[in-house]
């Protein structure tokens, strides 16, 4: 399989806000993470903000790191970019499987999608399994309550992203929206 292409980058005290001031501060996260990115030396092409998401375009390993200790951020996946159809994130699913499930493992697909699809997230979840279970011919059991290997599927309205796990941020608001205090 590839080497990942985008970083999803997840917040959540953000998502409470109203429309303006979460659009003030998702500005602002991005400008942090585009500072931190740099401060780094990390590769990166495009940070880009969609429903929800902030997406780092990187192939940059260090970026991953250096995300997440951004204030704001909760997490951050490397993930796979794919085509936002059944097929498409299928065949990346049974790619990444190929790569990280052993024989005899269990696995389970966490499906989401976003935007209008002709689809339920029940349909992706389906495709993609019976995909990797046809991938590993059948040497691998499906486990939605403990399984050895989590693949998690994101469709949205333009793009997919199949990624399979995440890495744990510091969380919090992004520096620079609190505004000034004074302690006396």
């Amino acid at each position: 399989m590839k080497q990942t292409d985008v970083i999803i980058v997840r917040y959540d005290e953000l998502a409470l806000k109203s429309k303006n001031v979460r659009t003030r501060f998702e500005q602002i996260l991005v400008r942090n993470l585009k500072s931190m990115l740099k401060s780094e030396g990390c590769s990166f092409s495009n940070i880009t903000r969609e429903m929800g998401r902030i997406f780092i375009h990187s192939e940059d390993p260090k970026a991953i790191k250096s995300a997440s200790r951004v204030f704001g951020v909760v997490s951050v996946s490397p993930a796979y970019t794919c085509e936002a159809t059944l097929s498409s994130a299928a065949g990346s699913c049974a790619g990444i499987a190929s790569d990280v499930l052993k024989e005899g493992q269990s696995f389970a697909i966490r499906a989401r999608r976003a935007g209008n699809h002709d689809f339920t997230s029940r349909h992706i979840g389906i495709a993609c399994g019976d995909a990797v279970f046809e991938k590993m011919n059948s040497n691998v059991t499906v486990d939605l309550e403990n399984p050895d290997v989590e693949i998690f599927v994101e469709l949205r309205q333009e793009k997919g992203y199949v990624f399979t796990g995440s890495v744990k941020g510091v969380g919090g608001l992004p520096l620079g929206t609190q505004g000034k205090m004074v302690a006396l």
